[in-house]
């Protein structure tokens, strides 16, 4: 993951960023469900001088449904594809510097059970 920061100023030092479409998953599932987790397995973006932007609290939702760290959803089709979100929350504490802060990195697997 990659964040660009325009304004280190900002008084603002907390985020909640929302992937809205982030994943889909098409299935033919016989049980009648499938279940997308994340996991956040870096959670700091750092910028070339130093500086960090901490991401966490992943959560993954569907459409009108609970965030969480997993969402069950019954089995889409193969003809339309269950879309889904990632909320991450990041911290802009440690972010002074304008720029590109990379590395971060969360895992979305999808299982059908």
């Amino acid at each position: 993951m990659q964040a660009h920061i325009t304004d280190p100023t900002m008084t603002r030092r907390r985020s909640i960023s929302r992937f809205q479409n982030a994943w889909s998953v098409r299935s033919n599932n016989a049980n009648g469900t499938n279940t997308v987790t994340i996991a956040i397995t870096d959670g700091t973006l750092a910028h070339t001088l130093g500086d960090t932007i901490a991401m966490s609290n992943g959560r993954v939702n569907v459409a009108g449904g609970t965030a969480g760290s997993s969402v069950t959803f019954p089995t889409p089709g193969m003809a339309t594809p269950q879309f889904g979100d990632v909320i991450l929350e990041l911290d802009l504490t440690n972010a002074t510097y304008s720029g590109e802060y990379a590395d971060g990195e969360f895992t979305l697997s999808a299982t059908s059970p």
